[in-house]
């Protein structure tokens, strides 16, 4: 009897221990059996790519755009904030979500507000963009803007093939500010005088074999239809010049632009303009007669008039590549005016 009992004890202990097994091998109550544990999340890891500025040279106070390539290398998402750092000062921040292995862009438009290069910086990240002073055109001019006159500042010819452009200019002396001045442009008060009049079909004194210094005799006698804008410095050395067609001037008197490449000066420099006239034809009465002999009505082809102000002091004068005609003393300033910066 005792030895029974002793039995039935061993097997109730043995069952017991069977079931504590099996309970601590058995999954948590809604998880299928064979999952195992989670394992730590993953980690977000940004570095900059790329970082641009447009335009690479920008005036005071304009906008440039800075944009960031911001790559997410880790195995997780994350938030990037990125700080924009203008010559090592933060100017703004901006936050974006980045995937795990993707790649998203950042942008930045500040205003650029202090000259000179200027350092722009993302992250490990530096672009220089250059800041450039606005610069406001200045015009230098020696005249009041009183017209009280033209001149083609050109000779008389009766001598047989005489008829050529005249090399005599006009030339006005400008001063230079002291921080020294770069020209951009010149304005010449002026206009063209062209005669198309047919002297051969006149009904008053026209008749054949007479002709008009104009668009017929041009056609033997070569006109030359454009003109030249000299600068010379302050020693006579030619800094610049540029040949333009004379329709530039228009046939009733008026301020003329003339565009010039960026010429630096200081001190004074002079103007030049060379308009490559015809002479004009001697005269004998009422009329003018050519080389030939021939009498003509008109004798104006292909001119430019300069528009000039009677003045005190004066600054203009007739020269020939650059050198002032001693016999040809002015007493008015030609309407010629600067521009630069």
């Amino acid at each position: 009897m005792r030895r029974l009992k002793l039995t039935i004890i061993l097997i109730c202990l043995s069952l017991a221990a069977n079931l504590a097994i099996i309970s601590a091998c058995s999954p948590p109550a809604g998880k299928p059996p064979g999952t195992l544990p989670a394992s730590a999340p993953g980690v977000p890891q940004f570095r900059i790519e790329v970082l641009t500025v447009t335009p690479g040279s920008v005036m005071l106070n304009q906008p440039v755009t800075v944009t960031a390539i911001v790559r997410n290398t880790g195995s997780a998402s994350g938030i990037y904030t990125g700080n924009l750092l203008i010559n090592g000062r933060q100017a703004d921040s901006r936050t974006i979500n980045v995937s795990a292995g993707s790649s998203r862009l950042l942008e930045f438009t500040p205003a650029m507000s202090s000259v000179g290069d200027t350092d722009i910086a993302v992250g490990e990240k530096h672009a220089t963009v250059r800041v450039q002073q606005v610069l406001t055109t200045r015009t230098l001019q020696i005249d009041n803007g009183i017209v009280d006159g033209f001149d083609p500042i050109i000779g008389s010819t009766g001598s047989p093939y005489a008829v050529m452009g005249t090399l005599d200019c006009h030339m006005v002396r400008f001063t230079s500010p002291p921080e020294g001045f770069e020209i951009t442009g010149a304005s010449i008060y002026g206009y063209l005088k062209d005669s198309d009049y047919d002297y051969d079909h006149d009904p008053a004194f026209g008749g054949p074999g007479l002709w008009v210094y104009g668009t017929g005799i041009a056609i033997l006698e070569t006109v030359n239809k454009n003109f030249n804008v000299n600068i010379y410095d302050a020693k006579g050395r030619l800094l610049f010049s540029r040949e333009y067609p004379k329709e530039k001037f228009l046939p009733f008197p008026a301020w003329v632009n003339i565009d010039i490449p960026s010429i630096p000066v200081s001190g004074e420099f002079f103007i030049e303009l060379q308009t490559n006239n015809p002479p004009r034809l001697f005269s004998w009465g009422a009329f003018d007669r050519d080389c030939w002999n021939r009498i003509v009505k008109h004798s104006w082809y292909y001119q430019v008039w300069v528009g000039y102000e009677n003045a005190v002091d004066v600054r203009s004068s007739v020269s020939q590549k650059g050198i002032i005609l001693p016999e040809r003393w002015l007493t008015y300033n030609w309407l010629m005016r600067v521009q630069g910066l």
